[in-house]
């Protein structure tokens, strides 16, 4: 197996079990600090497949287009490259929305949704986390319990 099946398949289903201590344990110290050695692990990992190639990719992004940037891709190692790329930032953000909502009192149920779908539609969760956020803070009248 080569270097960048192996980081495919460790950024793939590595992240599981981290997910599921968010959902399940989101308060607990030990939940973050397995998260941020993850998170560490793959940004390592990434850095090992990404620095050789710097050279070869660095003018792709400097002045990318979108044929560059397809054509860039259509590799392994480049599609292995931006899968860890997007599991690294979907876990960090998903961290967040969980220390972020378990400190405002989001109850567990309405944290689910937004984790799931930042687990598999990074972007979109945390711009449905960020909405919901701000009409917890920003609407004194509004709270979940009204949903239920």
């Amino acid at each position: 197996m080569n270097f960048e099946s192996i980081v495919f398949n460790l950024t793939t289903y590595g992240p599981g079990p981290l997910w599921l201590a968010l959902w399940l344990a989101p308060r607990h110290r030990w939940t973050h600090r397995a998260i941020d050695l993850a998170i560490i692990l793959f940004c390592a990992l990434y850095a090992g497949l990404l620095l050789p190639d710097l050279g070869e990719i660095l003018p792709l992004i400097a002045s990318p287009t979108l044929e560059k940037i397809t054509s860039m891709l259509a590799s392994p190692k480049a599609v292995a490259l931006a899968w860890a790329h997007f599991v690294i930032g979907d876990l960090w953000v998903g961290r967040w929305i969980a220390l972020d909502s378990n400190r405002l009192q989001f109850p567990q149920w309405a944290r689910l949704p937004m984790l799931l779908t930042t687990l598999f539609f990074g972007p979109l969760g945390f711009i449905i986390y960020l909405f919901l956020r701000w009409l917890k803070t920003r609407t004194s009248s509004w709270n979940f319990s009204q949903l239920s």
